[in-house]
């Protein structure tokens, strides 16, 4: 009954011990950085949203008044592999962007990322909504090289104006961020 009773002490002073070890260690803290984007993108134009050596386009394809798509695809520069990359949050069919509400927490759950074309049509006369994005920094894929972030956008009802309001990204490596998140 003794050994039981050392034992059950035993394990329950190491079990206190490892959760206050745990409660101890430093939280790594956010730090927030936010722009104002005021880029408003009429149809037939094209905005380029750079990152590393990767280009990210956006665009109000008119060239069927009857079908008017805005979309975003990815070029790479000649000779970047893997580093500097971005990602958007996708919908789960990785055809759309994801459209976010404010305060939606992006990042550090497993979420659909594309790099390819993603259409925007879905956001038309929604109001302001943010798309999730990630940026990818070294040319490895664990998720603490990441640095998750969000574009405010826009887009009228007619599909002839997307504006891109702000955007901000967390600088502290795998930390997520909540969309509209300013600091």
């Amino acid at each position: 009954m003794k050994k039981i009773l050392f034992i059950s002490v035993l394990f329950s002073s190491l079990f206190l011990s490892a959760c206050k070890e745990k409660e101890d260690t430093p939280q790594p803290t956010d730090n927030i950085s936010y722009h104002v984007k005021n880029k408003t993108l009429l149809a037939g134009e094209t905005y380029t949203y750079r990152s590393g050596c990767f280009n990210y386009y956006f665009t109000i394809d008119t060239s069927n008044a009857n079908d008017i798509h805005v979309y975003g695809y990815n070029i790479s520069e000649k000779g970047c592999i893997g580093d500097g990359s971005i990602r958007f949050l996708a919908s789960v069919d990785s055809t759309h962007f994801k459209m976010l509400e404010a305060n939606t927490i992006i990042g550090g759950s497993p979420d659909t990322w594309a790099m390819d074309t993603l259409y925007l049509d879905h956001l038309a006369n929604k109001g302001k909504k943010y798309i999730g994005a990630v940026y990818h920094q070294g040319s490895s894929t664990p998720e603490n090289i990441y640095h998750y972030g969000w574009v405010g956008v826009e887009l009228s009802a007619d599909k002839q104006t997307l504006q891109f309001i702000d955007a901000a990204s967390n600088q502290t490596m795998g930390r997520p961020i909540k969309a509209g998140q300013k600091k």
